[in-house]
């Protein structure tokens, strides 16, 4: 459970911008348990990648920007539409609440298709 300040932190932002390029997936999984939308920078090295990984496995790909430029269109799109977001920030924990990010055994589902399909394309490329 978040500490008094951190509940005030999410409720007083509209969106979170992760870090780059480390990301703080930490930071990430709260916001989106808070309702808050998170919009992250798709890196070439593992630290910089992990904010996508956190969305991606939330359901959230479409947050997830190959460009600053991409981040910008994003954001700008969500900051704008005032009603839109809202109704994002109403139903985000229950949307993620469903996802593989929060749920451990849709997690491991999903660890293990990953890995088969990584042996699949090893074993393809072997034959």
């Amino acid at each position: 459970s978040l500490g008094k300040v951190q509940e005030d932190f999410y409720h007083r932002i509209d969106i979170l911008l992760d870090t780059f390029p480390v990301s703080g997936e930490g930071s990430l999984c709260e916001a989106l348990w808070m309702g808050v939308p998170v919009i992250a920078l798709n890196g070439n090295r593992r630290t910089a990648q992990m904010g996508a990984s956190v969305l991606y496995s939330a359901g959230k790909p479409e947050w997830i920007c190959k460009s600053e430029e991409q981040i910008t269109n994003v954001v700008a799109a969500l900051a704008v539409d005032i009603p839109a977001l809202a109704k994002i920030r109403k139903r985000l924990r229950d949307e993620v609440a469903g996802a593989a990010l929060f749920n451990p055994r849709l997690m491991v589902v999903s660890l293990e298709n990953a890995y088969i399909k990584a042996l699949d394309e090893i074993r393809s490329k072997e034959n």
